[in-house]
């Protein structure tokens, strides 16, 4: 018995949703590049299959392929998986979609001599259609990078505000200087108008003709078994060291 399997198109996705069928995802095999499917419907019924019979023509994109090639999907290797539902793989280069302004990436080189070289590749699931691979552009540009500038820039205003900060402090310490030397001059004066210390010894003026021995008296004891007595205080000659020198001779009163 023979019948066909797609008389009419049904519809062309790019997902398994059709709006006369859904198609489950297990009975598509996954691919890592575009899939585009083709659904076709045929005219002739069974009772097996009440909705009809349906093929899918599934082109995969595959731009490394040089020969397109027909097989069978890997999850129904006879074609069919329920005998209402048959698959075609078509795996070829130009099921792939033409490479747009947007599949392109953008390789920036460095600048030299103020020049750089931009290279624009195109992405892997698309191809190109009598263009080359990749694109270069020669722009012009600035051997310094923004972020260079940027960071320079920082480095800078950051320098120029400690620059600001040390004028700042050595003018408030010499300020602070002045004043102090302002209050040690000052004080210096009023030293200069103190009145001179009295002292103690012997003036020219005064007589250095006193006795040659001094007495001091002293008491000994307490109430009526108190004592007193004479200390003789000899004078004697000034030492080497400068220092006068005197002994004390207990006399009876």
């Amino acid at each position: 018995m023979f019948f066909s399997i797609g008389d009419r198109l049904v519809g062309i996705s790019s997902s398994l949703r059709f709006d006369q069928l859904t198609i489950p995802e297990n009975v598509i095999e996954q691919w890592h590049f575009p899939q585009t499917f083709f659904l076709y419907k045929s005219f002739s019924v069974s009772r097996s299959c009440a909705n009809g019979y349906y093929a899918i023509l599934t082109f995969r994109c595959d731009p490394a392929s040089n020969s397109s090639k027909i097989s069978l999907p890997s999850t129904c290797p006879d074609g069919t998986c329920d005998g209402c539902l048959y698959q075609v793989v078509i795996t070829s280069r130009f099921a792939c979609p033409i490479c747009s302004a947007e599949d392109y990436k953008e390789i920036v080189g460095e600048c030299v001599h103020n020049l750089q070289t931009i290279h624009r590749i195109p992405a892997k699931h698309c191809i190109l259609i009598g263009q080359d691979h990749t694109e270069s552009t020669v722009v012009s540009c600035r051997s310094i990078s923004v972020q260079v500038q940027l960071i320079i820039a920082v480095a800078t205003a950051v320098i120029v505000f400690l620059f600001i900060t040390v004028l700042l402090i050595r003018k408030k310490n010499q300020k602070l200087q002045y004043k102090y030397m302002k209050l040690v001059q000052s004080a210096s004066g009023k030293d200069a108008e103190l009145p001179g210390a009295e002292s103690c010894a012997l003036t020219e003026d005064e007589d250095d003709t006193a006795s040659a021995s001094d007495r001091i008296l002293f008491v000994h004891g307490k109430g009526k078994s108190r004592t007193s007595g004479w200390l003789t205080l000899d004078r004697k000659s000034t030492t080497e060291n400068g220092y006068e020198s005197t002994a004390l001779t207990a006399a009876s009163d």
